[in-house]
């Protein structure tokens, strides 16, 4: 079972498809000239809260892409699932840009790993036409709730299928403005004809809005 290199991924992951997401669902019909400015999501997000604004989130990965029938696993686990905690946490903002800095713990059976924070720094603007991908089809919007913490969040949500060759990518995100960060959950399923062979899921576990 392969962990090193996916599992760390988990957290940015989120961050970079909450993007993906709302760019798909908020950009008007007119196209964007290559030199055009326009809001950047994660920045507008951030920006309605204060510095020290955070989120936490809980990723659970299965991955059976290296499983070979053939072979016995000897470091696989019986459940084969990994699990992740990211961190996001507002460290500065101005006009121009804010910074947040990442934190990713590894969970174990009896032990956690906290790797060094990482700064993730969003411009107020991008530049350039929003890229198209000619593999995303079945994109659905909607609102569902989700509870976080015993409590209801309303959550947009915004579910497409990307199909490249014989491998299929599902994903399905809930978001809301209410959140820093924007994610409450999102689960993504990858698979290789009718075989599921990638499962994450990321749920919001807590949240504040900052001083």
């Amino acid at each position: 079972m392969r962990i090193d290199g996916v599992q760390k991924a988990i957290g940015l992951a989120a961050t970079v498809l909450l993007a993906a997401f709302v760019l798909l669902a908020t950009t008007p019909t007119r196209p964007a000239r290559a030199d055009e400015s326009r809001p950047n999501p994660p920045y507008k997000n951030w920006a309605a809260f204060n510095v020290g604004a955070s989120s936490t989130l809980k990723s659970v990965l299965i991955d059976h892409s290296n499983d070979d029938p053939n072979t016995i696993d000897t470091t696989a686990r019986p459940e084969g699932a990994s699990e992740q905690v990211t961190t996001y946490k507002m460290l500065q903002k101005s006009p121009e840009k804010i910074v947040i800095e990442q934190t990713d713990t590894d969970i174990e059976a009896g032990s956690e790993v906290e790797h060094s924070p990482a700064k993730i720094t969003y411009s107020a603007t991008v530049s350039g036409a929003k890229p198209a991908n000619a593999n995303v089809s079945g994109v659905k919007e909607g609102e569902e709730e989700v509870e976080v913490a015993g409590k209801p969040i309303k959550c947009q949500t915004v579910e497409s299928t990307i199909k490249i060759g014989d491998e299929t990518s599902i994903n399905k995100l809930w978001w809301t403005d209410a959140v820093p960060g924007g994610t409450v959950k999102q689960v993504t399923t990858k698979k290789q004809g009718p075989k599921v062979f990638f499962e994450r899921t990321t749920t919001l576990v807590s949240f504040k809005t900052g001083e």
